[in-house]
């Protein structure tokens, strides 16, 4: 279960980072995210950042498996505005 936080806090921190480095815009390499996922993915990792040990159940619970959920990180990450929007929510708790 402690993976699945550290997974969960390490994208989080990184999808700033994403286009620093190679000097594209994020937008520009992935398609947009669907609202519904976008709310999907923050609402699972806010449950598994309160609770870490009931990470699986926080996965079961949206319906994601732990490879579904890494994927959806990703493709949030290479979209600018879910990347802002998911980053905000983790940040202020909202």
């Amino acid at each position: 279960m402690r993976t699945i936080h550290l997974i969960t806090l390490a994208f989080a921190l990184s999808l700033p980072a994403c286009s620093w480095f190679s000097g594209d815009s994020k937008g520009d390499k992935g398609e947009s995210v669907d609202p519904e996922q976008l709310k999907k993915a923050i609402g699972v990792a806010k449950a598994i950042k309160k609770d870490p040990d009931n990470a699986a159940a926080a996965l079961k619970e949206a319906g994601l498996s732990r490879a579904e959920l890494e994927e959806l990180v990703y493709k949030i990450a290479l979209d600018d505005a879910a990347a802002d929007k998911y980053t905000k929510a983790l940040r202020e708790g909202k």
